[in-house]
């Protein structure tokens, strides 16, 4: 473990070296978590039914509006076509079904730079997501035991997404463009159901059991 934090404390101290000797300025910045996309291939590898497939978009804009502040606009869509068999816990009960998912979120937010550095170095960030969220399923079974006891109606249920959220991360900036950004971010998102919504959904489970998700932002992109 030591090992470990000495080897993340060195690659810090050597990208920001680096990046220190860079004294050109940039103004737009165009990244992607290259894990978001590998992530959804390795799902479908998984998950090879026939029909099923994902088609994600992740992607950031960051604009220096001063050497204190940039903003950062972030499209992120999702969609998924299912052809699936859940079972429950027992591996007895279940239900078969097709299903369409789609995801649609805009999040925008305002990055501190307290070094003055325009969009490299250390950031302090705020921001709101907004979108839009809707699952789809045909008309389905449920099961128990072995033997068929339920015809579960066609579901259409639509979702209005908001939430809000901060991060803290640090962007290297290098000669020819090239930008690495690491960082942590929290953030809370509500989701407000249409009151014509029949399915039943469970809640998430976030880590450490929070009230807020925490993830690890990693992305690869360029400057200019």
């Amino acid at each position: 473990m030591k090992k470990l934090v000495f080897l993340i404390i060195l690659m810090f101290i050597v990208l920001s070296a680096i990046s220190a000797q860079n004294g050109r300025e940039f103004t737009y910045s165009f990244q992607a978590n290259p894990l978001y996309y590998f992530l959804g291939i390795l799902a479908l590898q998984i998950d090879n039914e026939q029909g099923s497939y994902q088609i994600p978009l992740h992607f950031e804009f960051q604009y220096a509006l001063n050497s204190n502040f940039n903003l950062s606009i972030t499209p992120m869509f999702y969609y998924g076509k299912f052809n699936e068999y859940n079972s429950f816990s027992d591996g007895i009960n279940g239900t078969t079904y097709n299903a369409k998912q789609l995801n649609a979120i805009i999040v925008s937010g305002i990055l501190y730079k307290p070094f003055n550095t325009r969009l490299k170095g250390m950031h302090l960030g705020a921001f709101i997501p907004m979108g839009y969220s809707f699952f789809k399923s045909e008309e389905h079974l449920r099961y128990f035991g072995h033997s068929w006891v339920e015809t579960v109606p066609e579901i259409n249920d639509n979702f209005f997404l908001i939430g809000i959220g901060t991060s803290i991360g640090y962007q290297w900036i290098f000669k020819n463009g090239f930008t690495i950004s690491l960082g942590i971010r929290g953030e809370k998102i509500w989701t407000i159901g249409s009151k014509n919504n029949t399915g039943v959904y469970s809640k998430p489970k976030n880590l450490f059991g929070l009230p807020f998700s925490i993830t690890l932002p990693f992305k690869l992109g360029y400057s200019f």
